[in-house]
């Protein structure tokens, strides 16, 4: 087995390393780790990673884990960080991988999959009700952006691009798919998983509330099950939403003519931002 990861520390290669060298369902593998940044310049480690991942001779699963909870207002990508990182960074790497997931699945005949771990608290998000120009933009004056509204936000317009890049990808709702986009794009809610380290930079009271509710939460390793689980789904899956392992109808916000509507305006600003960074998405999502 054959396993690339990525991530913001040293301690969590070392951890994640350990982990597969004992876990016993594992005969044999190789670890390869890269230190990606979510910093300032950080779209230059993740076109670096992208192109190492795209000179593996094949890839079969992409999970876009990466998320933080920002406490504190900071650029990112040029707008607000937790969107920075949460929405830009995530899909300025999945878009640049795609064409590795659609080589895997031409030359192996496979089905690779792209998942993104999202959250059910992109039902509390506040989406703003007006704003003016590209979204991203408008969200880096910090007048703008509400902090505690900020991750649910961000794992809101998460759902609503992965439903785009979906569509866009492949817009078959059968079993069957296109035979040159042979690839499963789909978002699941691993629910709230204690320990992970997602509210690393909360204080207070906050803090307080979550060491209590991480008594009550899921292990990051009943987490990462649900994690793996979408990422082995079978077609049906294709631009759906898990929640507990099940397909599960979004809420009105993201599958209404607003959602709709809304969907449409992000993924607009989102292929101005990447293609700000010098990727061209249209060749990149039309293969």
């Amino acid at each position: 087995m054959f396993v690339e990861y990525w991530g913001r520390t040293h301690e969590h290669f070392t951890r994640a390393g350990w982990r597969c060298y004992f876990d016993p369902t594992i005969s044999c593998f190789c670890v390869k780790i890269f230190n990606i940044s979510s910093g300032g310049f950080g779209y230059i480690s993740v076109k670096a990673f992208a192109n190492r991942v795209n000179h593996l001779p094949q890839l079969d699963v992409l999970i876009n884990n990466a998320g933080i909870s920002a406490e504190k207002f900071s650029l990112v990508y040029g707008t607000e960080r937790t969107l920075g990182v949460n929405v830009i960074g995530t899909f300025l790497l999945s878009l640049l991988v795609l064409p590795k997931l659609r080589e895997t699945a031409k030359k192996f005949n496979t089905t690779p999959h792209m998942t993104f771990v999202g959250s059910a608290m992109h039902s509390t998000a506040n989406y703003p009700k007006k704003f003016d120009g590209d979204f991203f933009t408008w969200s880096c004056e910090k007048e703008n952006v509400n902090l505690n509204n900020q991750y649910a936000l961000s794992k809101y317009i998460q759902l609503l691009l992965v439903n785009k890049l979906a569509s866009h990808i492949d817009p078959l709702p059968s079993t069957t798919s296109k035979e040159s986009n042979k690839i499963i794009i789909n978002s699941l809610d691993p629910c709230f998983c204690g320990t992970t380290g997602l509210f690393r930079d909360v204080s207070g009271g906050k803090r307080i509330f979550l060491k209590i509710f991480n008594l009550f939460s899921r292990t990051p390793e009943k987490g990462s099950r649900l994690i793996v689980g979408a990422a082995a789904a079978g077609r049906e899956t294709h631009g759906g939403w898990l929640r507990a392992g099940e397909v599960r109808e979004t809420v009105e916000m993201v599958r209404g003519v607003e959602g709709v509507e809304r969907g449409e305006r992000v993924w607009r600003d989102l292929v101005g931002r990447v293609e700000g960074l010098g990727v061209g998405v249209g060749g990149l999502v039309e293969g």
